[in-house]
């Protein structure tokens, strides 16, 4: 279908089914799905499938059959949570960026089904244990306000701290995936029920954040055919229980082996069935599964289940393995109990090579390290399965992939790419048989949805010719792009060619942060690097008719450091960008950039920004809208009581793209009305109310094409009262601040382009802006419960100045090393108060180079909760700081702290010069 078709469609539907209206600068393309379009179905000739699968493919992304409700669905009494757009924050990680907390007894997130199901499905967050590892817990699910049952939850299958490939421990800091699923089947539920998720006394979990529900209706479970010489694993003499108990491997094993010898097809009925090893032939000779069809009785129904005491063995998880043609899979889910990443070792899940005539249909996984990872097949086709809350890639063809079509597939929750064509050799990753059989390409991935990584893209291509992605969703991708065409990884000498399709796409809300890289991506992003490999370049790219709606920093970006050539956008909308801060671009070009980019027929919201002297835009009726300003985002308020009967409240956002003023208003209730009570062109505001009344305050950003909309109202919290100033730095070393929500304080350096993030206690380091040649300040106030960060950005020579504060000491310590090396620093703090519990802020600054750096602090048994490298995007890793918790001991303590110099891809000077200094930044009684 022609975008302008399905344009006129949706337009149809929202004259049938009235969506929730947004903002006119919020748009939102894909609303939510309002009926099952695909019910189940069993046993049905293949033919008949794809003809009517193609009929119900309306609107970009996958036809599903349940219908998902969001937070913003949900009434509550408990906190509602967003939009939030930083990195390393549970609200980033959130569908559409917003998410419910219930953290006190009795407090509920309800919502109206709008149509018949009885399958539901909740995505859900609670907390890690405090030395990571996580526990299990419940949740009470009422209809019509009437208990139905306990909902079993867990964060043993979520929480991932520190560096690629991330780890367990919370003292890692850098928080990422944060939420897990659990699904239930045979609740129910009529149009206009009322469904309820409640945290009952007996609910023991700290807090739930809740950010969807999906509402299913689940066909029943389908029965063996009668004809078609069909082995049930549960009939003799394979006999396997299905009770989720006992060992079903070898029962399993042997239906297929004698169903492969035989000649017939293996029918695995309804059940839980214990799996702790590969599925796979055991015929002597045999690389995996060939000629044999593997059908379940539905993926709600027929579960194939890991062992959770036996998963940290490679050797002993679920697993089906392809190893030759006409392998057909179908109607079963895969449920892994993967919680950590270790790409050294195998993947499960969906695994092999599945040469010709193969297919792989209506297939659940979730806590699996990748969810389909195919190697060495021609005309694959991949359709309507769905993978969730992975440690790695949901769909990744690989090794010898090609004509391959995925379609109408989900992921949701993957810890990699969604969506990936990768078309590497056997020498870089796993491959059966262990060799590229196939030449690569020509492959399609098409009508399917993925978002909520927690850690790369929505879909990806990274090589070989004639690959397309078409017709597809992908949103709320908050650490990397919409899509990604990238020669980042190494393909051998599989390099793009021919031309390179993206077509009929939605990217919404995608394209943020990437720790790994390290940097803010795009919606859209063309990074024509490679991993140490000469790259032939992207020789044709082909855009068209694809809709890129607030990118959480760049719209398109062009990142090339080989050649890109004759890339065409045509009849491409680019609206809001910069959802996470200011200062990117709807189209960018770096300065590496090579080649040329036409863009014809689109809307975009800026003129493309070029600062390649190697790269060129070519324009042809382009409009360049009239964008107002991004909604004003992580609003904080706190108040002070100066004396009877006057309270003074301090409002901090962050800056919004697109921004010349900010309108403040206030209500005595959440929902308003709100009226003005002044403008200010800064990101914060002070509002003096006499009496004790309590007001809700929202922000709104203007510029000259209007008004956006207000931000989330909040209200003022008591200050804890203290006041910092430190001094004047003369580097790129900057700021920022997360906290899980249990309360563990971890941390991140970064540099020109901050985000904000909160701590524990309440502090937010903000964003900021700076200019060439200007200085900067770092200075904060507890009585907003911020700590606002300026910079100075060119000159990397002197030295920071000291800092005071008017109510602890500021060490400051200079220190000059040769590179490489490590030496180790006492840092005192005076005038202290016994048994008194102080936050402590060590900053580290680069001041003579561009070098990464890193350091631990230690004081006695207290360790510091993280470590991690601050960085100026696109430049050099310039600084670090640690946020600590300490309770003093005497008036009088002493911090050792060991800084490391470590080499980088960059120039290295033989000395470097560098600064540390600390300051306290509040106690939790609100007395210093």
């Amino acid at each position: 279908m022609e975008l302008r078709h399905l344009r006129c469609f949706l337009r149809l539907a929202q004259t049938c089914f009235p969506f929730p209206t947004l903002p006119h600068n919020q748009t939102k393309i894909n609303p939510p799905i309002l009926m099952s379009i695909h019910p189940f179905r069993f046993v049905i000739p293949l033919a008949v499938l794809t003809a009517s699968f193609q009929s119900a493919l309306a609107f970009s992304g996958a036809s599903v059959p349940w219908l998902t409700y969001y937070s913003r669905d949900m009434s509550t009494n408990g906190t509602q949570m967003g939009p939030g757009y930083q990195p390393f924050t549970v609200e980033a990680e959130s569908a559409e960026r917003t998410c419910i907390k219930l953290s006190e007894t009795g407090q509920n997130a309800e919502f109206t089904a709008r149509e018949w199901a009885n399958g539901l499905v909740v995505r859900y967050s609670i907390p890690d244990t405090p030395a990571g590892g996580g526990f299990d817990s419940t949740i009470s699910v009422y209809k019509n306000g009437v208990f139905v049952q306990k909902l079993a939850v867990t964060s043993k299958y979520s929480w991932l701290y520190g560096f690629y490939s991330w780890t367990n421990s919370p003292s890692d800091g850098a928080t990422r995936n944060f939420y897990n699923e659990v699904r239930l089947l045979g609740l129910n539920v009529a149009p206009n029920d009322k469904i309820r998720l409640q945290k009952d006394a007996s609910d023991t979990s700290p807090y739930y954040i809740v950010t969807l529900i999906d509402l299913e209706k689940v066909p029943p479970p389908g029965a063996m055919p009668a004809t078609g010489d069909w082995l049930s694993v549960k009939n003799a003499p394979y006999n396997a229980a299905g009770d989720g108990v006992t060992d079903d491997s070898a029962a399993i094993d042997n239906c297929i082996k004698d169903a492969i010898t035989q000649h017939k097809k293996v029918w695995i009925p309804a059940g839980n069935y214990l799996v702790t090893h590969d599925i796979t032939s055991t015929i002597p000779g045999d690389l995996g599964l060939h000629d044999v069809t593997i059908q379940g009785a539905g993926m709600w129904y027929t579960n194939l289940v890991g062992d959770p005491n036996l998963y940290t063995d490679q050797t002993r998880r679920v697993r089906v393995i392809g190893g030759g043609s006409n392998v057909h899979l179908a109607d079963f889910a895969i449920q892994g109990k993967l919680n950590y990443r270790s790409d050294p070792e195998e993947n499960d899940g969906i695994f092999g090579g599945y040469g010709t005539g193969s297919t792989i249909e209506r297939i659940w996984v979730e806590h699996t390290k990748v969810g389909c990872w195919p190697s060495n097949s021609d005309g694959l086709v991949i359709r309507d399965c769905r993978m969730r809350d992975l440690i790695a890639d949901g769909y990744n063809l690989n090794v010898g992939i090609r004509n391959t079509l995925i379609q109408n597939c989900t992921a949701r929750g993957t810890g990699d790419d969604s969506f990936a064509i990768w078309p590497t050799t056997p020498q870089i990753t796993q491959a059966i048989p262990p060799t590229q059989v196939y030449s690569p390409g020509y492959n399609t991935i098409d009508h399917c949805t993925g978002e909520l990584n927690f850690v790369a893209s929505g879909g990806a291509i990274y090589g070989a010719p004639g690959n397309k992605i078409t017709n597809c969703l992908f949103r709320d991708i908050s650490v990397g792009c919409g899509v990604l065409i990238s020669g980042l990884f190494g393909e051998g000498t599989n390099y793009f060619s021919g031309t390179t399709t993206v077509s009929d796409c939605d990217l919404i809300r995608t394209g943020g942060y990437d720790s790994n890289t390290p940097g803010w991506w795009a919606g859209l992003r063309l990074a024509m690097n490679s991993a140490g490999i000469t790259n032939a370049g992207l020789p044709g790219l082909t855009v068209s008719n694809v809709n890129i709606e607030d990118s959480l920093a760049y719209g398109v970006a062009i990142e090339a450091s080989q050649p890109l050539d004759n890339a065409i956008l045509k009849n491409v909308h680019i609206g809001n960008f910069g959802l996470a801060q200011p200062g990117f671009h709807a189209v960018w070009a770096n300065p590496q950039a090579v080649g040329s980019m036409t863009l014809t027929n689109s809307t975009i919201s800026e003129t493309p920004k070029n600062e390649s002297s190697t790269f060129a835009f070519n324009l042809d009726n382009v409009t360049v809208s009239n964008s107002l300003p991004v909604v004003p985002t992580s609003l904080t308020a706190t108040e002070v009581r100066l004396q009877p009967g006057t309270t003074q409240v301090t409002l901090s956002w962050l800056p919004s793209q697109f921004a010349t003023s900010y309108t403040v208003k206030r209500a005595r209730s959440p929902q308003g009305p709100f009226f003005p009570i002044g403008t200010t062109t800064n990101s914060s505001f002070v509002d003096n109310v006499r009496g004790r009344k309590t007001y809700y305050y929202i922000v709104s950003a203007s510029n000259e094409n209007g008004e956006s909309a207000g931000s989330m109202a909040v209200t003022p919290v008591l200050s804890t009262g203290i006041t910092l100033t430190a001094g004047t730095f003369k580097d790129d070393s900057v700021l920022g601040l997360v906290s899980s929500p249990e309360g563990v304080v971890s941390s991140v350096g970064l540099g020109a382009n901050t985000p904000s993030e909160r701590t524990a206690n309440g502090y937010l380091f903000q964003g900021y802006t700076d200019s060439l040649g200007s200085t900067g300040t770092y200075s904060g106030s507890n009585t907003t419960h911020t700590i606002t960060v300026a910079n100075y950005v060119g000159d990397r020579s002197g030295l920071l100045a000291q800092a005071n504060t008017s109510d602890a000491a500021f060490s400051s310590v200079l220190n000059n090393v040769a590179n490489g090396s490590t030496q180790d620093i006492a840092v005192t703090l005076n005038n202290l108060t016994v048994g008194k519990t102080y936050n402590i802020l060590f900053l580290e600054t680069d001041a003579a180079d561009q070098r990464p750096r890193g350091f631990a602090v230690t004081s006695g048994t207290a360790q510091s909760p993280t470590l991690w490298f601050a960085f100026d995007p696109n430049q050099y890793y310039v600084g670090s700081y640690v946020l600590g918790t300490f309770t003093a001991t005497s008036t009088t303590q002493t911090f050792n702290v060991g800084i490391s110099y470590t080499n980088s891809t960059y120039a290295l000077l033989s000395t470097v010069t560098s600064q540390l200094n600390a300051v306290l930044v509040g106690t939790p009684d609100g007395s210093h």
